[in-house]
C-alpha cells in the first residue's frame, strides 16, 4: 500500500506526463509569442547632425518595436533600400537625408505599397501614395535663419550686399521666401538686395566678376551656376537642399533624431500615417564652419532659439519691414 504522501507524488506526476506532449520535449512553436514585434530600419545617409549613437537611443528602445539602424553613403543608399526591402520582417523604412528623396528612391518607395516610407529631410514633396510620409523642419524658420546668416555675412563686405538667384522656379513657397528676406532685413537694415540671373552666361552685365559675395538661391543650382560661384569664392545660402554640391555655406537641417520618436512609437501601435509633417527643432539649419564664422554662428544659434521658442515670428517680421522696402526685394525676387 502506498501511504498519502507516495500516492500524492504519484499523481503529480501522471498530471505532468500528460499535460506535456505526452512526457516528450515542450512544443516550442505552441509557446511563441501571439504577436511578433513589429520591424523598422532607420537609413542615415552621411553624418548629419544630431543622429549619433547617442541621439538614436530613444529610437533604439521604442517599446514593440525591433529597429535596426544602417549609416551609408549618398550613393550607396539605393543598394541599401534594395537590400532592406528584400528583408520581409520590415514594415517600416525610414531614410534620414537632409537633401531629401531623389526622383529614383521615391520611384521604389511608389512601388512597394506594402512597405511604409518615412523621409526625414529636404523640402516638402508630394507623396507617391499614402504609405509614404516626409518629416521636414519648418522651411519657414529656417529661410528666417538663413536669410540672417546672409545678412550677417553681408557686413563683412565694404558695401552690404546680397544676391538673389532671382531666375528659374523657386524650391519653396511664398511664405519661406519672404521669412528669408525678413531674417536678411533682422541682421543688417542696411544691406542692399540685388537679383542674380544667368550665371552661365557670357555677357560682361553676369560675369562672374559682378557678382556679390554673399547670395541666397532659393532653388537647386546646375553644376554650371555652381562652378561660377565657387569660382569668385561666393558664399551661398540656400533655401533648399542642393545636392551633389559641396562647399554650400548653409542649407535647411534635417530634423534630429528625436523627431521620429512619435512616429515609430505610432508605427508599433498601429497608428501611423503617411504626408508631410513639419517640426520646429532647432538647428533649423546646416552651417559650414569653415565658411561661417564662429561669431555669426553664435548670432544663429540665438536667432533659432527664439525661432523655436515662438518668440521671433517671420511673418510678422516680414510685415514690419518699411512698405516702400517690401515692394522693391519682392519685385527682386518675384512675389506678388
Amino acid at each position: 500500500m502506498l501511504d498519502a504522501h507516495m500516492w500524492k507524488r504519484w499523481v503529480l506526476a501522471l498530471a505532468a506526463c500528460f499535460g506535456v506532449s505526452a512526457c516528450g520535449a515542450p512544443d516550442l512553436a505552441s509557446m511563441r509569442p501571439m504577436h511578433e514585434k513589429a520591424a523598422a530600419e532607420v537609413v542615415v545617409v552621411g553624418k548629419p547632425p544630431h543622429w549619433s549613437d547617442a541621439d538614436l537611443n530613444p529610437v533604439w528602445t521604442t517599446p514593440g518595436l525591433v529597429t535596426q539602424v544602417a549609416r551609408v553613403s549618398s550613393g550607396s543608399l539605393r543598394h541599401t533600400l534594395d537590400q532592406v526591402l528584400n528583408q520581409a520582417h520590415v514594415g517600416l523604412v525610414m531614410v534620414v537625408d537632409p537633401d531629401g528623396p531623389s526622383e529614383e528612391t521615391r520611384s521604389e518607395a511608389g512601388g512597394h505599397s506594402d512597405v511604409r516610407f518615412e523621409w526625414v529631410g529636404g523640402v516638402p514633396q508630394t507623396a507617391p501614395g499614402d504609405h509614404v510620409a516626409q518629416v521636414v523642419v519648418d522651411l519657414t524658420d529656417a529661410a528666417y535663419s538663413l536669410g540672417w546668416t546672409a545678412g550677417q555675412l553681408a557686413a563683412f563686405q565694404p558695401v552690404a550686399t546680397v544676391g538673389w538667384v532671382a531666375d528659374g522656379s523657386a524650391a519653396v513657397g511664398k511664405e519661406a521666401i519672404t521669412a528669408a528676406l525678413a531674417g536678411l532685413y533682422g541682421a543688417n537694415t542696411t544691406v542692399q538686395l540685388r537679383p542674380v540671373m544667368a550665371l552661365t552666361a557670357t555677357d560682361p552685365s553676369a560675369s562672374p566678376a559682378s557678382l556679390p559675395k554673399v547670395v541666397v538661391t532659393p532653388r537647386p543650382l546646375t553644376p554650371a551656376e555652381w562652378s561660377t560661384l565657387r569660382a569668385q569664392g561666393t558664399l551661398v545660402l540656400s533655401l533648399c537642399p542642393q545636392p551633389g554640391l559641396s562647399g554650400v555655406a548653409g542649407v535647411p537641417a534635417a530634423p534630429g533624431a528625436a523627431s521620429i520618436a512619435s512616429d515609430l512609437s505610432a508605427y508599433a501601435s498601429g497608428h501611423w500615417q503617411g504626408g508631410v509633417r513639419s517640426v520646429r527643432q532647432s538647428p533649423f539649419t546646416t552651417l559650414d564652419p569653415n565658411l561661417v564664422p564662429a561669431g555669426v554662428q553664435a548670432s544663429v544659434s540665438g536667432v533659432e532659439m527664439s525661432l523655436e521658442a515662438g518668440s521671433l515670428n517671420p511673418t510678422a517680421a516680414w510685415g514690419q519691414l518699411p512698405v516702400q522696402l517690401r515692394a522693391q526685394w519682392a519685385a527682386v525676387v518675384g512675389i506678388a
